[in-house]
């Protein structure tokens, strides 16, 4: 075990990958598509060889033994693990280039979900079970290394608290555990975890009318809140607007760490109520209701006189199910989100979706976006600021608990945003240099950088299609796409010579 754990994160992302080809090759051996399950296996043996020569090659590297390491192995992980990824999709598929296909596995690894490959006959639907699977592996990747490196380095939103141990040297104050066994040790906490949760909703979907491999698919993405569906429509294919109601439950572990913690505490009634990140969550959910509301009022009122309840009530659960999803990243459409809702709304409901994936959910989750904790912290930086100004001798007790927030990570919430920000607006200006139009451009940009696939097709239609972007635009969405999901404090960290140098 030990010399399996020196082994770099990517070597051993590589023999996964291989590994995980087995299963999209098995189905489509007995769904008769013989072709698409040779490629599998055979693409699945190459990956597994590949990491043997690289396993053997590396296996006295201590690189997977310190922080700094774990940082270059996430990053080498989601540049090069598509790679890998998109040799069976390539094969399998004779219209699209061998970038497309990258871009896809990016986009799928990164539980972004935007999709050059269009929900139709003419890609199956293994492929599309393979992109939900190339997600929840993703997912599963965010909640371990949310786990084993941000919180001990204190990014990712974990800088807003107060730490539990201190960190030196790439261990913690008191404590022997190096990052490589902090892998295994929290990916055998979380995996059973995060399949049990994967196979109740994957059971709940089809006994409510999915089939086995929608529902799969559908299960898959809702736990890494990547929006992959075999149906635009989440209730289509069999489904019902009881699929839509077990998929919102769901999605509510994504608004908050708690649900996730590290330590794997039982959940308490009483942590969940007095919660930050949930309280927000809820307070963006009323606040989004109520504008809803006035400004659909009219109508609603002219339809309840007609004894139309049935349609109000179905329009409110139509909307209701998108903003929750939206607000986690995950970008599912209501079946009950029409068209008309968006035509007589003016511009409302594509800004409510942008803000709501800036936004994004909880910080240690699977959900992209700002992060709701540290929403918490600039709104606390904000009033502390007031406060000082009112009382400039007030002295603030920060307190010594762990998981409360300090005075440090209020500013670093305020300099994350801001460089969110500035970085939102460069990448809004690379693809307006590519020919797209400003709205197509911030769209595009905060899809990419909120890892919300779906919000591009949501906001410019469904005749939008990321496989008409051009090479740079692509390579553009494709890295933003990295860095929204690993963030830029550890992006910057690798512009730095000093981190190369220790």
């Amino acid at each position: 075990m030990r010399r399996r754990t020196d082994v770099p994160l990517p070597v051993t992302a590589i023999a996964v990958a291989g590994v995980a080809m087995i299963v999209p090759g098995i189905i489509a051996n007995e769904t008769g598509e013989h072709a698409i399950a040779q490629n599998f296996y055979i693409g699945g043996v190459i990956s597994v060889v590949l990491a043997g020569f690289l396993g053997v090659a590396t296996a006295n590297s201590r690189l997977n033994q310190t922080f700094s390491g774990q940082i270059i192995g996430l990053f080498t992980i989601f540049l090069a693990a598509p790679l890998v990824l998109a040799v069976p999709v390539y094969f399998s598929l004779d219209s699209y280039k061998f970038l497309d296909t990258y871009f896809e596995m990016v986009s799928c690894l990164t539980t972004t979900g935007a999709s050059i490959f269009p929900v139709s006959a003419e890609v199956s639907d293994i492929i599309h079970f393979w992109r939900g699977f190339v997600a929840w592996m993703g997912g599963l990747l965010v909640l371990v290394s949310a786990i084993v490196v941000m919180e001990p380095l204190q990014i990712g939103g974990f800088e807003t608290t107060i730490p539990s141990g201190i960190y030196v040297g790439g261990r913690r104050h008191g404590d022997a555990t190096l990052a490589s066994d902090k892998v295994l040790k929290h990916l055998a906490l979380a995996l059973p975890f995060y399949c049990g949760l994967t196979a109740v909703l994957w059971g709940a979907l089809v006994w409510f009318g999915k089939s086995p491999l929608a529902g799969a698919v559908i299960a898959m993405s809702t736990v890494s809140t990547s929006g992959i569906t075999l149906d635009p429509v989440l209730s289509g294919q069999g489904g019902s607007i009881f699929s839509e109601a077990i998929v919102l439950v769901f999605l509510l572990f994504a608004l908050s760490r708690q649900f996730v913690a590290s330590d794997q505490r039982w959940i308490r009634g009483r942590a969940l109520v007095t919660d930050g990140e949930l309280r927000l969550a809820g307070v963006i959910f009323v606040l989004a209701l109520l504008a809803a509301i006035i400004l659909r009022w009219p109508e609603w009122a002219d339809m309840v006189e007609a004894g139309g309840y049935a349609v109000v009530l179905r329009e409110l659960w139509g909307f209701c199910f998108t903003v929750i999803s939206f607000l986690t990243t995950a970008g599912f459409e209501s079946a009950y989100w029409t068209e008309e809702m968006r035509e007589n709304w003016g511009g409302f409901p594509a800004l409510l979706l942008l803000c709501l994936a800036f936004v994004g959910g909880g910080v240690g989750t699977t959900a992209g976006g700002i992060k709701l904790l540290r929403m918490v912290a600039i709104y606390r930086h904000a009033i502390n600021e007031i406060s000082r100004a009112v009382y400039p001798s007030a002295l603030e007790g920060l307190g010594t608990a762990s998981g409360r927030m300090r005075r440090e990570g209020l500013e670093a919430a305020c300099v994350f945003f801001v460089l969110y920000v500035i970085f939102l607006a460069c990448l809004h200006a690379v693809l307006a240099t590519c020919g797209l139009d400003f709205t197509s451009s911030l769209t595009l940009a905060t899809a990419a950088l909120t890892t919300t696939g779906p919000l591009a097709n949501m906001i410019l239609g469904t005749g939008f299609s990321y496989g008409d972007l051009n090479g740079i635009a692509k390579f553009a969405l494709g890295l933003a796409m990295i860095i929204g999901r690993l963030e830029f404090l550890m992006a910057f960290a690798l512009l730095n010579p000093a981190f190369w140098r220790n």
